[in-house]
């Protein structure tokens, strides 16, 4: 059998979402940008050029993948006062998308290509309209862009953008700070510290919580619009 003629084979039975779901696995294991086509292909046994006419480029991948995970992305309940619609909405999503590092990064600068995303974006700005606050496509975007920085934080700690952190050999390089302030000690102990043990999930969750809340306080304090 020729290259060709192999080629042709390996494309019976082979769809897009055997693709995607090749690729789900492979972002859960290693990262959104963990894999190349090549390492999806051998992973499908076929050549790359069949993910090319089945599905188009490692983008259009990437894309399947997020519009999969986004499956059945819902906006809160309408009724709920804005600050609890993007409680409801951003405290749940953190975990679903930590469990494939690199997606929050991609939401950052994908999300309008994403009618789920966009159908969601629609409801918050309609709830901070509606309770008067000012700017509000701007204040949605400001919301949920930070909830979006702060889960690629968590990836970029994690590692996934180029190996494991050794945190406590970063601890180590933090001594000489606590000698001279007793400001950057307590930094040390309740921030920087934590992320070196079993308790760094908790100490990003309790930031990004944190980070969130203290960003709708600021909001809800503007002059209504």
């Amino acid at each position: 059998m020729n290259a060709e003629a192999k080629d042709t084979s390996r494309r019976v039975g082979m769809t897009a979402e055997r693709i995607v779901d090749a690729a789900v696995e492979l972002s859960a294991a290693v990262g959104l940008h963990g894999w190349s086509q090549r390492d999806l292909a051998k992973r499908l046994d076929v050549a790359p050029s069949v993910l090319y006419h089945h599905i188009g480029g490692q983008d259009q991948v990437i894309s399947g993948v997020l519009e999969r995970l986004l499956d059945g992305l819902e906006a809160p309940d309408a009724e709920l006062p804005w600050q609890d619609w993007f409680r409801e909405l951003l405290y749940p999503i953190r975990p679903m998308l930590l469990r494939f590092p690199g997606a929050a990064r991609w939401l950052l600068l994908h999300a309008p290509a994403f009618p789920a995303v966009t159908a969601v974006f629609d409801a918050g700005i309609a709830a901070l309209a509606r309770d008067g606050v000012a700017q509000p496509a701007l204040a949605a975007t400001t919301i949920i862009d930070t909830a979006m920085m702060a889960i690629t934080l968590h990836d970029d700690r994690a590692g996934s953008q180029g190996g494991p952190r050794d945190h406590r050999a970063i601890l180590e390089g933090f001594a000489a700070a606590r000698e001279g302030s007793s400001s950057a000690g307590q930094l040390i102990d309740e921030v920087i510290a934590p992320l070196a043990d079993d308790s760094a999930d908790d100490v990003l969750e309790q930031h990004y919580r944190y980070l969130l809340e203290s960003l709708m306080a600021g909001i809800a304090a503007r002059p209504a619009g």
